[in-house]
């Protein structure tokens, strides 16, 4: 194969021309996917109990010297979030990406037929509860729907563009990345765990 340049663009990139832990949404969700395939496959060999994310935390701090943040309330909407664009998608006969630009390209659709983001904020709201998410009884309903729809606009093209890339044609790059981080560190009896929804482990969305 030869180079044509294209393929090792990435090659003259420091951390001080490109600094992807601020610039980068792709890399940020792709280095928490393959931190946690990871951890997910060692549980920690004390008696000390930390969830996954706890531990992501750290790792990041460690390995990449990202400052760790109180996001464990933030983090409680993801699932929502993702359900929530790709209901936004549906509305609008799915979409995929420009390849030239990056722009999202939707499908056919009527406008006019699209949920806003109250009413579509309160359909995943039911979609959770029916899947058996659990909300505090001293949360009020509409409280939930306000602050999904705040989240939900502040960063609606970053969900749209990932949830697109994971689920629509390009479905698997993230997985297929972590696939081949796995398959460098299964030789040597290190094991990986390939993320089931990755989406939903992209918390720096938020």
């Amino acid at each position: 194969m030869t180079d044509d340049g294209a393929s090792t663009w990435w090659k003259d990139l420091t951390i001080e021309n490109c600094d992807w832990r601020d610039n980068s949404p792709l890399a940020a969700g792709f280095a928490d996917a393959m931190l946690l395939s990871l951890i997910r496959a060692h549980p920690m060999q004390s008696g000390k109990t930390k969830d996954d994310y706890e531990r992501l935390k750290d790792a990041k701090l460690a390995i990449f010297g990202m400052k760790p943040r109180d996001d464990r309330r933030d983090k409680r909407d993801i699932p929502l979030l993702v359900v929530m664009a790709r209901e936004y998608a549906a509305d609008r006969n799915g979409a995929k990406l420009d390849a030239e630009n990056g722009d999202i390209v939707w499908g056919d659709h009527d406008p006019k037929s699209c949920r806003f983001l109250k009413p579509l904020a309160r359909d995943v709201i039911r979609i959770a509860k029916n899947n058996g998410h659990g909300f505090s009884p001293m949360v009020e309903p509409d409280s939930v729907v306000k602050r999904l729809v705040r989240k939900f606009s502040a960063q609606k093209q970053d969900l749209l563009k990932q949830v697109i890339l994971l689920d629509g044609v390009e479905t698997g790059y993230l997985i297929d990345w972590v696939t081949q981080i796995r398959n460098i560190l299964g030789p040597v009896g290190i094991p990986a765990q390939i993320p089931k929804d990755p989406a939903r482990d992209m918390k720096y969305l938020l």
